[in-house]
């Protein structure tokens, strides 16, 4: 994701897909509820660029409204790692230090590494709270949205054969019932 943010966010020709990463970027709530619909048909585009993106400013709150809507946490982390498995470095053993140590050809190399690095532990971390308690309850929402919904189309199954209630007290009491008055 080297061409994130988009350079000049002033612009008003932007695209759907510039409006949404400048809402991550900027944590624009607002823009990018405006944005979600526009790029929802896609949410994995770019190598899940959206979710990526919100990783990497670490907003869970983005991350899992993306996935709400369909991003794809396995193919973003996958693709990142890729991305991050395909910098140049050179690992060795160093008996002076009796470590592991790591060269990159350039520190804008290194520092891109240890982005994707977080990036990658940031979605694994989200995925895991995903799978263990924002899915069952999503899932419990979406089961009780049904059943609302349901009771609202039996309702009005009921009222379209039986025809419509009757209100209480839209008849007055036969005159014998009524009290009498001095």
């Amino acid at each position: 994701m080297l061409d994130w943010p988009p350079e000049d966010m002033r612009h008003t020709g932007r695209t759907p897909q510039e409006h949404m990463l400048a809402a991550i970027a900027a944590d624009d709530h607002r823009m990018f509820y405006a944005a979600l619909p526009a790029v929802a048909d896609d949410l994995n585009k770019n190598k899940g660029q959206y979710l990526r993106a919100a990783a990497e400013v670490r907003n869970m709150l983005f991350m899992k409204e993306l996935t709400l809507a369909g991003a794809d946490i396995p193919y973003a982390t996958a693709e990142t790692e890729r991305e991050r498995n395909a910098i140049q470095k050179n690992t060795y053993w160093d008996d002076d230090i009796e470590d592991v140590v790591t060269k990159f050809k350039n520190p804008a190399d290194e520092a891109r590494y240890k982005t994707l690095s977080h990036t990658i532990a940031t979605l694994n971390t989200f995925q895991q709270t995903y799978t263990q308690h924002i899915a069952p309850d999503e899932m419990l929402k979406t089961q009780q949205r049904i059943l609302k919904e349901l009771e609202e189309l039996k309702r009005d199954v009921t009222e379209l054969r039986d025809g419509k209630p009757l209100e209480k007290g839209l008849f007055a009491a036969p005159a014998a019932l009524r009290p009498k008055t001095p």
